[in-house]
């Protein structure tokens, strides 16, 4: 803003009304360039900034997307991998019960080492498919008192 009746109350209304700076008549060509040059660089600073917060928009949205396709390839994962797992619990289960013919006390170890390995698997994927739920907002808590019986 330039007045040619500068006082310090028109200064502040100025400034109050959203004027940026405040120039007196008769202009000052150095005070003139000192106040253009930060007004160019308060102007600069403010397109970095707004460029710098749209960048960091988009990277903001291209990582929730990235987290969507996480969660829902855990999902996936998790339940195309559960299928499998179970059926060779099943069929382990069948061969250690005898359905399959006698079976010599090393094949029981080796089967049983299966069988101890599949369940750790199975808890693997079981964690896998509760923090896919929790991520999607699918799993419930359900909080109850606990009582120790030390």
């Amino acid at each position: 803003m330039m007045t040619g009746r500068g006082s310090i109350d028109s200064a502040v209304e100025a400034m109050k009304r959203g004027a940026s700076d405040y120039l007196t008549k008769p202009i000052d060509l150095d005070e003139l360039m000192a106040r253009l040059r930060r007004v160019l660089l308060f102007q600069e600073r403010f397109v970095s900034i707004k460029m710098l917060a749209d960048q960091l928009q988009r990277a903001n949205q291209e990582l929730t997307r990235l987290d969507e396709m996480k969660t829902t390839f855990l999902l996936h994962a998790s339940h195309e991998l559960r299928t499998p797992l179970t059926a060779l619990r099943s069929m382990i289960q069948l061969i250690r019960e005898g359905k399959a013919g006698t079976i010599t006390d090393q094949q029981e170890e080796f089967l049983s080492i299966a069988r101890t390995n599949i369940d750790h698997l199975a808890n693997i994927v079981n964690d896998l498919l509760d923090l896919s739920r929790i991520e999607s907002g699918r799993m419930e808590l359900n909080l109850a008192p606990l009582i120790w019986k030390g």
